[in-house]
């Protein structure tokens, strides 16, 4: 089932785990690589937290530009010495800073990196996996295209890996990533609770607009 809605009504200052654990820089990042994107106007090597440091921008995270097929980009997030109860989340696609290609591994080896298809997985050990979520073949994530993902059952877990199953068609494996948000509550967070909603047969997807954390 698919609503459109637009984002801001589900995004709030109780339900945004990153935003609110932004505040006391207590996200922890992992990614598989890092790649450069030109910002106003000069190639920077991009940050993980670029995708959650609560800033609106047109500039990216980039993650590393696979040469294989065989490699699939990915991010690893989690909460410093806290638990997770997550609900759904929120992505917007790399913006590129307007410019006409994404990200780039070299000076020659430019690309889109759209996300196309990936999955959000959950673990308590950072090894074994569980697949909660999984897009495919989706070709409008990209240049700051927004999507809400809604469950329709609460996960608990300590870390949360965004990875990227199939590359853009005419892409190399990579990850352009303007914002994530993580909808739900931290254990132990007092008098905060994620607003419920009616519970759907199937996950959804929720379509609209917003934008806007890391540890220093």
């Amino acid at each position: 089932m698919i609503f459109s809605l637009i984002c801001e009504n589900l995004l709030t200052p109780s339900n945004s785990i990153f935003r609110n654990a932004y505040k006391d820089k207590l996200i922890e990042v992992y990614v598989s690589g890092s790649s450069s994107q030109y910002i106003n106007g000069s190639k920077q090597l991009t940050k993980p937290e670029y995708a959650f440091d609560q800033v609106d921008k047109v500039y990216d995270w980039c993650s590393n530009c696979g040469r294989s097929h065989d490699e699939h980009p990915w991010a690893i997030y989690s909460i410093k010495n806290r638990v997770m109860r997550i609900q759904g989340y929120y992505l917007k696609a790399g913006c590129c800073d307007d410019g006409a290609e994404c990200c780039c591994f070299d000076n020659l080896y430019c690309c889109d990196c759209c996300l196309y298809s990936w999955s959000l997985q959950i673990s308590n050990d950072n090894t074994t996996w569980k697949t909660v979520h999984k897009v495919e073949k989706d070709s409008e994530m990209r240049r700051c295209k927004e999507k809400i993902y809604k469950f329709s059952e609460t996960y608990t877990t300590k870390y949360v890996r965004l990875i990227q199953d199939d590359t853009c068609p005419g892409d190399p494996p990579c990850i352009a990533l303007n914002k994530i948000e993580l909808l739900g509550v931290l254990d132990g967070d007092n008098g905060i609770v994620f607003e419920e909603q009616e519970n759907e047969d199937d996950d959804v997807s929720i379509i609209g607009h917003i934008s806007k954390n890391r540890v220093n």
